[in-house]
């Protein structure tokens, strides 16, 4: 069974939740990775104020991949 989450706005939810949380327990930032080529996931990271501040590189197999570092300021 698949069951469609996208458009649903429950990144959003989400993502406001963690904002929340962050600045009730006084965090400066708040820090992700995310995998450089999910244009969608960075787009949205993007949209709620995060910027890319350096990268991440990690072996699967074979393969090295390189993520996103990111982080948003919730001093505010």
């Amino acid at each position: 069974m698949i069951i469609k989450i996208k458009g649903k706005k429950l990144g959003a939810l989400m993502m406001e939740k963690c904002i929340e949380i962050a600045k009730t327990e006084n965090l400066k930032f708040l820090w992700l990775t995310v995998w450089e080529e999910n244009k969608t996931a960075v787009d949205f990271y993007f949209k709620w104020g995060f910027e890319i501040c350096g990268h991440r590189y990690f072996k699967i197999g074979k393969k090295i991949d390189d993520d996103y570092m990111m982080k948003k300021d919730v001093s505010a």
